[in-house]
């Protein structure tokens, strides 16, 4: 009796499918979008931060900070471009003006803690 149980509850239709699993590209797109909409961002701040985002990516640091800059020229209060560029800087070993742009972020947003973090790992190679 038990093991015509167990058969009857049994999968026969096949192997369960694998859900599939979203590049981590698109996770974080869709979050700084959610997150310069909540901040206010314009299109142009957003599309600056993308282009910043795909240099970060292939490795390529100093175009990453120039398209930072440019997204903190667009909007001085973009809290993300800050701590992305500081990001840069710390990639390319210089932790200074790191530093400097992780101090901007604690002004900008002083309850996050990845500023503070990221401002002491900085500190830590300096």
């Amino acid at each position: 009796m038990l093991a015509s149980s167990r058969r009857s509850l049994r999968n026969t239709s096949g192997p369960t499918p694998v859900p599939t699993r979203r590049p981590a590209f698109c996770v974080l797109s869709l979050w700084l979008v959610v997150c310069c909409m909540v901040a206010g961002c314009n299109s142009s701040s957003v599309s600056t931060l993308a282009e910043g985002d795909a240099s970060m990516e292939k490795g390529d640091y100093d175009t990453a900070i120039a398209l930072y800059s440019l997204a903190i020229q667009q909007q001085s209060q973009l809290v993300d471009a800050y701590r992305k560029r500081g990001h840069a800087y710390f990639e390319k070993g210089e932790y200074e003006p790191a530093i400097s742009d992780f101090a901007e972020v604690i002004g900008l947003a002083p309850e996050e803690p990845w500023g503070y973090a990221s401002r002491g790992s900085a500190h830590l190679r300096v």
